[in-house]
């Protein structure tokens, strides 16, 4: 591997912290602040004005890496560990486990000399030790503690203000992952052009310019490398994961050799002092991580679609944290518009298995129906009305309406093969509305009827909440009778969309368009006069119309960002939690809302690099209340 040091542009952030522990002062429901605070910067919250409520959920493992001042060994621990393994630099083995009996740790201190460690844990208590017999020692307490919350940042560039760190990165461009070492001197930056380079750099903080340049082999095994550190001679670094997982790379060493013209101005060789290793134990558990959403209506967050098996289906109300559904097992699920009626089509344990029970919840009253074992099949689609009172299960020809109160058949409907039909809606009455997209065709009152009349008009649901618009995009005709409209384009980008693109007011589409890169990205606009709404975004409307949910993918984690199209700004943004039982959501105004599930010691507030934990104080004003909620 070759190491240069070299001056590269940095790139834009988002932001998520590592483990750190804190004692627990409130519950999330019985705390006080009010539902409507003063933005971040408001003199109302004194010295803690600027900070943000930020959660944690990279789960643990070696996430800390400390060099000792003499280069000989390093520490490696993870906030809230109970035990501290020091390493010998130059072979990898562990010389020392130091712990004591109720240690979590919090903050770590090497002495100048390189003769003592010292930890704080999350009460404050101090624990010593001699680095060269592991006895435990008394000296004066350390003045240099470094928090071992690790901050890491990732690509969402309307956080570098938030966070306060145009000081620091004032000419990001674009960016993928910035760590941070414990003192805080660096920062790890990566991946540095096309992500199959495996290339990183290293930037030094205080001096603001790259320190080193390098690349890692192709087949590293583990997480991406964001623990690390380095002083100059040395480079520690190990993934996010960690020895919490035995498949996963825990770390590698490199040494800095020296300097030399042959690769760039400045560059150094290095070697390897450490090899990885990777491990898969025979019976290891790769899993299967199950999938998150918000439903239409955007009141709940949802578990569930795992592998066939998978124990559980799950959701929580966004606007209090409350757990309201766990449903057993986990299967295929919808959730009604107005979030009153949970429906599940239960999966089976096997792949080639079909299903035959289905789960409904509405309100606190749950019911399990079997399927007629006519609809016991592949393909069987599930639907449910706005107001969650009617259910509608669709397999090829045949569509049958249940009545969620008791399960019994109301309706049942035989579609010809001369009509390919799509269900566009079940009604609150309990209808179901087809459409024929072929010739644009609608299924109502029991027969079909001819809608579209001009070329290429889309037909979509008649809804509560629909504005006709006959502007640059669309000119909609409304046919109030069937409960649907015809919406004919004027424009090109309006020519064959597809209907989840267009929002259920009829106010907003989603556009394909290109960035300045040439690249492929997409738009929210104004049907009425084509402006930009929100400007590379793309996701689900929300059954008003009037909200996007955005969701963005980083590896192993994920988050949702609902924004308000009126205004075009983020409401709020919801994440699941480290444990996969719970959310938290965090809103523009640096307050958090979270599930019962989730933990204090899962949050801190950030503000720059500046790292502070929960307390009554900090309760009172980033823990946010619940919103009323109406049955």
């Amino acid at each position: 591997m070759t190491i240069a040091a070299r001056s590269a542009s940095l790139l834009v952030l988002g932001f998520v912290v590592m483990a750190c522990g804190s004692p627990e002062p409130a519950l999330a429901g019985e705390a006080k602040a009010p539902a409507e605070r003063a933005v971040l910067d408001s003199p109302g919250r004194g010295g803690l004005a600027g900070f943000v409520a930020t959660p944690q959920t990279d789960a643990g493992g070696n996430s800390t890496f400390l060099l000792a001042p003499n280069s000989a060994w390093f520490l490696a621990t993870s906030p809230n560990a109970a035990a501290i393994r020091l390493i010998d630099v130059n072979n990898g083995i562990t010389l020392r486990y130091l712990s004591k009996p109720g240690l979590r740790v919090a903050a770590l201190s090497i002495s100048p000399d390189s003769k003592t460690v010292s930890a704080r844990d999350v009460d404050g208590q101090i624990a010593s030790w001699d680095a060269e017999t592991g006895q435990a020692v008394t000296p004066a307490p350390p003045a240099d503690f470094h928090e071992i919350v690790g901050l890491r940042l990732s690509l969402q560039p309307d956080l570098i203000a938030r966070y306060h760190l145009q000081s620091h990165f004032g000419d990001l461009k674009q960016y993928v992952d910035i760590a941070f070492n414990p003192t805080q001197e660096y920062a790890l930056i990566g991946y540095i052009g096309d992500p199959r380079w495996n290339a990183f750099q290293i930037w030094n903080l205080k001096k603001e310019q790259t320190e080193l340049f390098f690349r890692l082999d192709e087949d590293i095994c583990g997480y991406r490398p964001f623990s690390f550190d380095y002083d100059g001679k040395h480079l520690i670094f190990g993934n996010t994961q960690g020895e919490s997982f035995s498949n996963h790379l825990d770390f590698a060493a490199f040494s800095i050799d020296g300097s030399g013209p042959t690769f760039a101005p400045g560059s150094a060789y290095v070697s390897r002092t450490l090899v990885k290793k990777c491990r898969f134990p025979a019976k290891f558990d790769f899993g299967f991580q199950q999938q998150f959403d918000i439903s239409p209506g955007a009141q709940l967050i949802t578990r569930g679609q795992g592998m066939p098996g998978t124990p559980e289906w799950a959701a929580w109300d966004l606007r209090n944290g409350r757990a309201i559904a766990s449903i057993h097992p986990d299967g295929d699920g919808v959730v009604s518009s107005d979030g009153s009626t949970i429906v599940v089509l239960h999966n089976p344990k096997g792949f080639d298995a079909q299903s035959t029970r289905i789960t409904v919840q509405r309100y606190e009253r749950r019911k399990t129906f079997n399927i007629p074992r006519s609809l016991q099949s592949d393909g069987l689609q599930v639907g449910v009305s706005p107001n969650g009172r009617w259910i509608a299960l669709h397999l090829a020809e045949t569509i049958v309406v249940w009545s969620v109160k008791d399960g019994k058949v109301t309706k049942k409907y035989r579609v010809s093969h001369d009509h390919p039909a799509v269900v566009l809606q079940i009604t609150d009455k309990g209808d179901v509305l087809l459409v024929d997209e072929r010739d644009g065709d609608i299924f109502a009152d029991g027969r079909w009827r001819a809608v579209r009349t001009v070329e290429h008009s889309l037909i979509v649901p008649l809804t509560p909440y629909f504005h006709a618009q006959c502007g640059i995009i669309f000119c909609d005709r409304v046919v109030a009778d069937l409960g649907v409209v015809e919406r004919r384009p004027r424009d090109a980008r309006a020519r064959d969309v597809a209907r989840a693109d267009v929002s259920p007011d009829g106010r907003y589409m989603i556009v394909h368009t290109r960035d300045k890169g040439d690249n492929l990205t997409h738009d929210v606009i104004d049907i009425a006069d084509g402006h930009i709404v929100l400007p590379g975004k793309t996701g689900n409307f929300v059954s008003n119309g009037r909200s996007l949910i955005v969701r963005e993918d980083d590896l192993d984690r994920v988050s949702f960002v609902k924004y308000d199209l009126p205004t075009g700004k983020p409401v709020w943004t919801a994440t699941p939690n480290r444990a996969e039982d719970g959310f938290y959501m965090l809103f523009p105004d640096g307050r958090v809302r979270f599930s019962p599930g989730a933990h204090y010691s899962d949050l801190v507030l950030v503000r720059g690099f500046e790292v502070r934990h929960f307390g009554v104080e900090e309760t009172k004003q980033f823990v946010a209340s619940p919103d009323a909620v109406r049955d």
